[in-house]
């Protein structure tokens, strides 16, 4: 065995590792099938299995937009469903639906021109719609805060391709936050493995690109 099959295999194994303790499951998930349908009672179970967290697919991350967009959609529709049918988004699965992409150009915009921090704090407003991408820690007792706040969705993601001219380049994990379901943490376990354990791999897509 050479030392860089030796760092392949025991960086796929470190990846499992991680990956089971925060989803309950080995998450290889492949192809198209990852559209989120799953009734709000599966959703509770799945998050309980792991540690809260979700198993991404790879296969639907739109690279253009750098967002889970399955994930994010679910998250508004479940969340705030009078707005989310206000958008007139005919299927959010559909890539070239106009009015898909004008919500993501919308958001994608206001995170460039305000930052992540005032767009978890403020929300989005989009055309009539204003839509709540985080929902904090409830008070105690709040019953319809707490509902929500368990509705958010934190997703690890396996082998994300990411760059849109180099479809080979992939981060071995890919950390989305509910809010936007944007990659927040990223690591390259092979680049990990190389270096020492206290040294970060990487940390930002975009700098790959």
């Amino acid at each position: 065995m050479t030392f860089d099959e030796y760092i392949s295999i025991a960086s796929e194994i470190h990846e499992s590792l991680i990956v089971r303790h925060m989803t309950g499951g080995d998450g290889l998930l492949t192809g198209a099938t990852g559209m989120i349908a799953e009734t709000p009672a599966e959703f509770a179970a799945v998050k309980a299995v792991g540690s809260g967290w979700l198993a991404g697919n790879p296969a639907v991350f739109d690279r253009a937009h750098a967002i889970d967009v399955l994930q994010l959609f679910r998250f508004l529709e479940e969340t705030q469903p009078d707005a989310f049918k206000r958008l007139g988004i005919s299927d959010y699965r559909d890539l070239k639906d106009i009015k898909r992409l004008k919500f993501l150009g919308r958001l994608t915009a206001e995170i460039g021109k305000h930052g992540v921090i005032h767009i978890l704090r403020k929300g989005l407003k989009h055309e009539s719609c204003d839509f709540t991408l985080f929902f904090g820690t409830p008070s105690p007792g709040n019953t319809t805060a707490a509902t929500l706040h368990a509705k958010n969705r934190f997703t690890v993601t396996r082998q994300l391709r990411y760059s849109l001219d180099e479809t080979r380049r992939a981060l071995d994990l890919g950390l989305f936050h509910p809010r936007r379901d944007r990659p927040r943490g990223q690591q390259d376990l092979r680049h990990h493995h190389r270096r020492s354990p206290l040294q970060p791999g990487r940390q930002d897509h975009r700098r790959h690109e």
